[in-house]
């Protein structure tokens, strides 16, 4: 059975909101939470990108098990690090 999903971009400086639908195979490979997230920041965020400029993105992505298994919910956040340069993440 494939999954799907649905992306909510929110953006702060155009006070906008738009929903996509993740396509299947990226959910199957990336099933949520830090792999799904990783895999968004590799593909929407140059590597070069300033951790204080308007390129990066803040990342909330739910895991893999949210909503399927009691006590199993929980999300990663996701950025460019200030301090290191780096993807980072925390849950």
């Amino acid at each position: 059975m494939a999954r799907t999903g649905t992306l909510v971009r929110v953006n702060l400086s155009r006070k906008t909101v738009d929903f996509e639908k993740i396509p299947a195979e990226v959910i199957e490979k990336y099933p949520g939470g830090k792999a799904l997230g990783y895999y968004i920041m590799a593909k929407e965020v140059p590597p070069a990108t300033n951790p204080l400029g308007k390129e990066n993105k803040i990342i909330f992505v739910p895991g893999a098990l949210s909503g399927h298994a009691p006590g199993a919910s929980k999300v990663a956040v996701l950025g460019i690090s200030p301090e290191s340069g780096i993807i980072v993440d925390s849950y």
